[in-house]
């Protein structure tokens, strides 16, 4: 299995802080949150995390889903195979020590929404990989 990486570079470095950074103080504002401002604050984290990916990720095809919301690494998800360019997605997505009582909810969510088109990455188990042709015919 070989990804294409992008080389680490101090500038996406400092772009990923600072998107942890400003996700970690929404999260904090969302706590507070309910109803339509909720909604509001989840769509800026998510917005948040998929324009660091899109301008910094890591590759072409390899993309970080931590600080998202399950709602919103789903529907980002969706539109990453819709663009797809390449037979596989790699989505960084941890494997739950960060998460609330440990439980690995974008993990969950994408494995039980895809199935059998994607799977756990075999040397790292905070990866999933996408078989894009499998989803674009039905085949999840």
């Amino acid at each position: 299995m070989v990804i294409e990486l992008y080389p680490d570079s101090e500038p996406a470095r400092r772009a990923h802080l600072k998107m942890q950074i400003d996700v970690a103080a929404l999260y904090i504002d969302r706590q507070k949150a309910k109803g339509r401002k909720r909604r509001e604050i989840e769509k800026r984290i998510n917005e948040a995390v998929e324009n660091w990916n899109l301008k910094w990720g890591k590759g072409p095809n390899y993309f970080d889903l931590h600080g998202m919301t399950l709602q919103g690494a789903k529907t980002f998800v969706a539109r990453m195979i819709l663009r797809a360019e390449k037979p596989k997605l790699y989505f960084e997505v941890g494997q739950g020590h960060h998460s609330f009582n440990g439980i690995p909810l974008i993990k969950l969510g994408l494995l039980n929404k895809y199935r059998k088109a994607i799977s756990v990455c075999e040397w790292n188990k905070g990866i999933l990989v996408l078989n894009v042709s499998k989803v674009m015919n039905g085949h999840y």
